[in-house]
């Protein structure tokens, strides 16, 4: 069986043809933005450019992933001890693919200070 491809833009001399201007656009670069995602879209997409006898190709392979829930945080066990707070905390969602979740501790800063920056100008 053949191999299909979908031409989605040409370009011939100056001319431009986009085949499929509202599902896609293209750059100036020839970056290709893809309106509408679905996951139907993941797939090989294949750039090639011809120069007199010889192509040149380049291939992609997109996988369009679902979009993530929102997710929800719960707090499992909590302690207090000396002036610090410890907690454990656990993070999930209901949908979405390859998941993962980070967590990032900061300093606040000292709320105590009445907002004076220390700036003396």
């Amino acid at each position: 069986e053949p191999l299909r491809k979908k031409l989605l833009l040409r370009v011939s001399g100056g001319n431009r043809s986009e085949l499929e201007p509202r599902r896609t656009r293209f750059g100036r670069n020839f970056s290709l933005q893809i309106l509408n995602t679905s996951r139907e879209d993941g797939r090989l997409y294949e750039y090639s450019v011809y120069r007199d006898s010889e192509e040149e190709v380049w291939q992609v392979q997109l996988e369009v992933l679902e979009p993530v829930a929102d997710p929800s945080i719960r707090i499992l066990h909590r302690e207090l001890s000396n002036g610090s707070c410890w907690l454990e905390l656990s993070c999930s969602s209901e949908r979405g693919d390859e998941v993962s979740y980070s967590w990032d501790g900061g300093d606040s800063g000292d709320s105590t200070n009445g907002g004076d920056s220390g700036d003396s100008g």
